[in-house]
């Protein structure tokens, strides 16, 4: 199970959830209105980007200065990451071209495992912005 773009590994001391779209792509509507006439007119353009999230547990990290180190480097991915990226669980692989990686985003404040298999947790989301729809 692993997440990988611009050949760096995402998640690597993680589980993660599948990477799933945030709405479909956007698309730009102009409307236009007249007095006097019923009705609006649309001019509808080509797609364009949607955001792309993933739901990510960081555990395993023995002391709570281990896991920051490991968000740190994960926060310097931040907007530097802007290719391809694939995720494959089982064998079965998914891509989603041209994204920027955008960061991750703490879902609550870490804590420490107290029954000792999981040692310092933090639960959170991977999120990135796909530019346009694969082709």
């Amino acid at each position: 199970m692993s997440i990988t773009q611009d050949s760096t590994t995402l998640a690597a001391n993680g589980q993660h959830g599948l990477i799933t779209a945030i709405g479909p792509h956007e698309v730009p509507i102009a409307v236009g209105r007249w007095f006097g006439v019923e009705g609006e007119s649309h001019i509808v353009g080509s797609r364009y980007g949607r955001d792309l999230v993933c739901d990510v547990t960081f555990s395993g990290y023995a002391t709570r200065a281990a896991l920051q180190t490991a968000l740190d480097l994960m926060s310097s991915y931040n907007g530097a990451l802007t290719g391809t990226v694939t995720q494959s669980i089982s064998g079965d692989s998914t891509t989603f071209n041209e994204c920027t990686f955008l960061g991750f985003e703490a879902a609550r404040p870490a804590f420490y495992d107290g029954s000792g298999v999981h040692d310092w947790v933090m639960f959170g989301r991977l999120r990135w912005r796909q530019r346009r729809p694969n082709s």
